[in-house]
């Protein structure tokens, strides 16, 4: 049964190193179109990045202190 689909062979090498180049070249454009690092200008954290860890190593110390606070109160 024939659905009129018609495939073409590549050479595997020539398909390979085009794929390759393709990908790679999305992949850096869609990291530049989403903002979070600003390509050869900013290869660091972002900002929000930064403030987001901070916070969560606040939360962190919050944490302990309030865990040793209660094991002080109640072990005498």
């Amino acid at each position: 049964m024939n659905a009129g689909a018609v495939i073409d062979i590549l050479d595997t090498k020539q398909t390979k190193q085009k794929l390759t180049q393709k990908a790679t070249q999305l992949d850096g454009e869609a990291v530049q179109a989403a903002g979070f690092v600003g390509g050869t200008q900013n290869n660091g954290m972002s900002t929000w990045e930064w403030w987001a860890s901070a916070g969560g190593l606040v939360a962190i110390a919050a944490c302990m202190t309030l865990l040793v606070i209660r094991q002080r109160r109640f072990s005498n």
